[in-house]
């Protein structure tokens, strides 16, 4: 089949960047145009989810942008809202390759659509394919509903739907009941409230928690229209009956038996909370200011130890030198010969004694022995300037 083939030929992205991608599949829709009947042909395959997928586990851009172009291919608004219907209620279908925004990229008006009375029934149709593929896992959990909303006549059916649309997700719930009009939501509520009072099914305060949150949202941009009477009177039954603590609301109801008393307990339950806010947050800068007060104190610490410890280095370095003094005074009463003979046989480096201690040292070399005089050019070996050189230069001169 050649739709089919062009579809599934191996292709070759430079990368997965949506430049790429996009260009690649609008190359494919462009070759894949004039192959409306196959199109369908390939859609009514039982096996298309696995042809789509060319032996991936899952579904993924790839198989979703070859499924968009095929539902592209179909000029009939009509067959294509069909072909949607009939995925979802088809068990085997994999409902994630139903994307209407991936869909929405490919789709084309249908340029035979001429009339001003098709063009408004086309309209129709590609308007109802959007909402349906939103809220396509309820549809196959419930293939009624696609047709008709939930009528709020039967306690019983209302809340079996309610409470089974839950258990898939809270997106899902959202997303189906956030195109009922206020009206509808507000009858579901009482539906579902009534039931609570009747049963005092705790699986129900979520529900009622939920219908009434978007009965709500809704309401609010309608708050001075004459419609809000039925919101008050809901709200006013809820409180008055409901006796918990957490209905209509998600938040605690103070107790009200009424919306003004709401209203009136919630402004002043607000102006306590905004006054601890304010409080906590004047607290919250006196803590942060004695913490960075301790911070700064703690860096000037560091410091201060920094310098102590700079400071011992330098006293033990003194210490040392006062002991090297100390060693020095037995040099003091000695004749210049015995001393220089003393600091020949000595222990410490050359280094270790003052130059001056060897400044009178010259004249008195001739009268040491060879021995010494070997071992104090030993010791001279390093010396590099001043008195120690010239010493070491007179020795090696003899």
């Amino acid at each position: 089949m050649k739709l089919i083939e062009i579809l599934t030929t191996p292709y070759a992205l430079r990368c997965d960047c949506t430049p790429c991608f996009m260009g690649t599949y609008w190359k494919l829709q462009e070759t894949a145009q004039g192959y409306e009947s196959e199109a369908i042909s390939v859609l009514a395959d039982q096996q298309l989810c696995t042809l789509l997928k060319m032996g991936n586990a899952q579904i993924d851009k790839h198989s979703k942008a070859r499924f968009a172009i095929l539902m592209s291919l179909v000029s009939d608004p009509k067959r294509k809202l069909t072909f949607i219907k009939n995925f979802i209620k088809d068990e085997n279908f994999d409902l994630e390759i139903l994307d209407s925004q991936v869909i929405g990229e490919y789709d084309k008006p249908n340029p035979l659509s001429t009339r001003l009375s098709s063009r408004f029934r086309d309209a129709y149709h590609v308007n109802r394919i959007n909402p349906i593929i939103k809220n396509a896992h309820v549809f196959r959990r419930f293939p009624e509903l696609i047709e008709n909303k939930i009528l709020p006549y039967d306690t019983e059916k209302v809340v079996f739907y309610l409470k089974e649309i839950e258990k898939l997700g809270t997106p899902h719930f959202k997303n189906y009941f956030i195109d009922y009009f206020r009206d509808e939501l507000i009858l579901i509520t009482h539906v579902l409230f009534d039931a609570f009072l009747k049963t005092n099914d705790n699986d129900l305060v979520a529900l009622i928690q939920e219908t009434y949150a978007m009965v709500d949202a809704a309401q609010k941009p309608k708050i001075n229209s004459a419609a809000t009477h039925s919101f008050v009177e809901l709200t006013n039954k809820i409180l008055s009956k409901a006796k918990h603590e957490y209905l209509p609301f998600k938040t605690q109801n103070f107790g009200a038996q009424n919306l003004d008393e709401y209203m009136y307990l919630l402004e002043k339950n607000n102006f306590v909370k905004q006054n601890l806010l304010d409080l906590s947050s004047q607290q919250n800068q006196k803590t942060y200011r004695i913490y960075s007060t301790i911070d700064s104190h703690r860096t000037n610490i560091q410091m201060i130890e920094h310098e102590i410890q700079l400071l011992n280095k330098q006293l033990e370095h003194n210490i040392q030198s006062e002991s090297r003094i100390t060693h020095l005074y037995q040099l003091r009463n000695l004749n210049p010969l015995d001393r220089l003979k003393f600091i020949i046989d000595s222990a410490y480096s050359i280094h270790y004694y003052p130059p001056f201690l060897l400044e009178d040292s010259f004249e008195f070399i001739e009268q040491l022995s060879p021995e010494s005089k070997e071992k104090l050019l030993n010791k001279l070996n390093t010396a590099k300037r001043g008195v120690l050189k010239k010493l070491k230069l007179s020795l090696s001169s003899k």
